[in-house]
């Protein structure tokens, strides 16, 4: 999942920290809106459950999350996230084969990309589905 942050003005319910640890930056040219990104980055990184969620790479309006879309996005306040890039399971792992490179091949990539039925993978897809649609701005 790829999130870029705006500069929306967000204040952040942190619990109080000792003035040392509340520090983002000692540079003060840094805009209010990469202090705002840093902090939405450091909050989604601490959440109130107990995994820590970390970005893979980062700059200074965006990061990179690698995890569940849903455990993630839910760190996120609403109508905050610019961009998402999901890559969801496509449900095709069905013991089938293919063709790949002039060889025949299994298609099974896991038990996570096996279908529930159209009923529940649809139920799936949806649920992350508006979960983006809320949480984009």
């Amino acid at each position: 999942m790829f999130v870029r942050g705006t500069s929306l003005d967000y204040t952040l319910k942190q619990k109080k920290q000792p003035a040392s640890e509340s520090k983002i930056s000692d540079n003060k040219n840094e805009s209010r809106s990469d202090r705002v990104f840093e902090n939405i980055v450091k909050y989604v990184a601490q959440g109130e459950i107990p995994k820590i969620i970390k970005p893979v790479f980062k700059t200074e309006d965006a990061a990179l999350y690698v995890g569940d879309c849903l455990e993630i996005l839910n760190r996120f306040p609403d109508n905050y996230v610019d961009l998402i890039f999901a890559d969801p399971p496509y449900n095709l792992s069905n013991d089938g084969i293919t063709c790949h490179a002039g060889r025949m091949v299994k298609v099974n990539k896991g038990d996570w990309d096996k279908s529930k039925g159209f009923d529940e993978d649809l139920k799936f897809h949806e649920i992350w589905i508006s979960e983006c649609k809320r949480k984009l701005n």
